[in-house]
């Protein structure tokens, strides 16, 4: 699969089963983003935070029972957007998600103490 994603990071909260045992399991997972601001020469430290969700039920299982707020994780899955509008608004507002499915893999490297 050509759109694949890599992603290193921790975790913002504990692992979440949205929607009832059939729903995904979703996450939010923070990158940190550190580098230098080329106009003041300053170091920039960024936080840049992405939504993950899985439906596959041996990761959700682990993720529930392992995935916990502080955890470094390591995952792979594939970049998914979604569209929608407010009421009372003209226009699309457009969400990114990191999708874990069958071919992809999530690992807890660093339980969080």
């Amino acid at each position: 699969m050509s759109n694949t994603i890599h992603l290193f990071g921790y975790l913002g909260d504990d692992a979440e089963l949205r929607g009832g045992d059939n729903g995904p399991v979703v996450l939010r997972v923070a990158e940190n983003a550190d580098y230098t601001d080329r106009r003041t020469g300053e170091a920039v430290k960024k936080t840049i935070w992405h939504q993950v969700i899985t439906f596959q039920s041996g990761l959700k299982t682990m993720l529930l029972d392992r995935g916990r707020k502080g955890d470094f994780v390591t995952l792979e899955g594939h970049l998914e957007y979604d569209s929608y509008r407010k009421d009372g608004e003209t226009s699309d507002r457009v969400t990114a998600k990191i999708v874990v499915g069958p071919q992809h893999s999530i690992k807890v490297i660093e339980p969080a103490r």
